[in-house]
């Protein structure tokens, strides 16, 4: 992703075998934003850390809120494949 504002890039990686952590981080592969998503039944949440070094980062509310979005699309995609695996087995 790259910032018009200030020309900055940054990547959304996992940092975890089980995709269960996620972050930020800036071209040299730093990571500035850590999000750890904590879903549960019809409830929805997450753990933000921020290194010391995005503190100062005038894009900084624009990736914690940018990393909540994607988790929350990813929390739907695998919803979406429970749903469809489990009418199929039912089915089958």
């Amino acid at each position: 992703m790259r910032c018009a504002r200030y020309g900055r890039r940054y990547r959304w990686i996992h940092s975890s075998f089980w995709y269960n952590q996620w972050n930020f981080a800036n071209e040299s592969g730093e990571p500035l934003v850590h999000l750890t998503p904590r879903f549960a039944l019809m409830k929805h949440g997450a753990d933000v850390r921020v290194e010391a070094a995005a503190i100062s980062n005038p894009d900084l509310s624009l990736l914690t809120s940018l990393g909540w979005y994607l988790l929350l699309l990813t929390s739907h995609d695998v919803g979406g494949v429970v749903a469809a695996s489990s009418a199929a087995a039912a089915a089958g």
